[in-house]
């Protein structure tokens, strides 16, 4: 197992998602979902003093989270820097896909059971409070548009 950081998080680089039965990070070759729901991937940096900051609301808002909705996995993609340093293809290779150029960064990823729809992608520490109403508002306006529910 990858050295862990104080919230118990991989440091290693590569990518990871979180068994909601051990309540731990297992590296992973693909962020694609087998079933409809959302995905939220966390980019992170190990040498960025703002992600150690957001690290203790992420690993909260994980573990409430994954317990509250069944159709939401969690992954963690880690490099040194930014696609410049990492050990990990795969993890490099999702920096530079989904253009991550700033850190923490956020990717809310929606799978409909045809294709996989990026719904945002947000950078900066947020805390507890703001990510889970963030999650709460995508997921409305998600299944909204979803169903052809239009806002007012």
């Amino acid at each position: 197992m990858p050295y862990a950081s104080d919230f118990g998080l991989p440091s290693s680089h590569g990518v990871y998602v979180y068994d909601k039965v051990s309540e731990m990070w297992s590296p992973v070759s693909s962020l694609r979902r087998a079933r409809e729901g959302f995905s939220i991937v966390y980019f992170k940096n190990t040498r960025c003093s703002a992600c150690r900051e957001f690290d203790k609301y992420w690993t909260r808002f994980v573990e409430i989270t994954s317990a509250r909705y069944a159709d939401t996995d969690f992954y963690l993609v880690v490099c040194g820097w930014f696609a410049g340093d990492c050990n990990s293809k795969y993890a490099k290779a999702l920096f530079q896909i989904h253009d991550i150029y700033a850190s923490p960064s956020l990717l809310f990823l929606y799978y409909d059971g045809k294709s996989e729809k990026i719904i945002e992608k947000i950078s900066g520490v947020l805390n507890f409070k703001q990510l889970e109403m963030i999650y709460e508002i995508i997921r409305t306006l998600t299944f909204g548009l979803n169903n052809n529910i239009s806002a007012p």
